[in-house]
């Protein structure tokens, strides 16, 4: 109460001079410092954010059996297998822009939301832009890249995703990779986890 009780005459004591100024010079009183002032208030009511599909929440993805001489030289790469990751209730615009734009290469649309995705998972010793693999065999990471051939390294918040209202499919293609370590034969297996951030 005490600090509503200072605002009040604090602007008790303020309104006599403004009344007084405006009275005798009304045309001067925009010139006069101290007796005028503007407040500028901007905000932004922000919805839910997308949620991820059930059927895309826990993913498990076979690249199956693969020869060594796929990957016989340093930066071979195997045949991409598509991931699906589902995005339902998306927002109209938790940032609306209001003509179309090219950020980065991209064109957006006034009603699309803009998120950019962050694939989290061990880094591979030997080349921290791929992905680490976990098992018996060595010689080979895991390699991520969006839909456009664009790689997704770890723990890197990639370029901007245009996101539309409601449904979305977020194709990722994943693919193992050939590392500078001597390939050995073996079962594998790497877990990552994707996040996703709004501007």
């Amino acid at each position: 109460m005490r600090n509503i009780s200072r605002f009040i005459v604090s602007l008790l004591l303020l309104s006599p001079a403004c009344f007084a100024a405006k009275n005798t010079n009304p045309a001067d009183n925009w010139e006069v410092d101290g007796l005028n002032g503007a407040i500028v208030v901007n905000g932004m009511m922000l919805t839910e954010p997308c949620a991820i599909a059930s059927e895309s929440r826990e993913q498990e993805l076979d690249l199956g059996a693969l020869s060594q001489r796929e990957l016989e030289k340093v930066g071979d790469v195997s045949v991409p297998v598509d991931m699906h990751i589902i995005l339902e209730h998306c927002p109209g615009g938790v940032h609306q822009l209001h003509e179309s734009q090219d950020v980065r290469r991209n064109l957006w649309l006034a009603d699309q939301s803009i998120a950019s995705i962050t694939i989290t998972g061990e880094e591979e010793p030997s080349d921290p832009r791929f992905f680490r693999l976990k098992g018996s065999t060595s010689g080979i990471s895991l390699r991520l890249e969006d839909a456009k051939g664009e790689q997704l390294m770890p723990s890197v918040a990639e370029h901007p995703l245009a996101l539309n209202q409601g449904r979305n499919d977020l194709m990722l293609k994943v693919q193992l990779r050939r590392n500078e370590m001597p390939i050995t034969p073996g079962e594998w297996t790497a877990i990552v986890q994707l996040g996703m951030e709004y501007d």
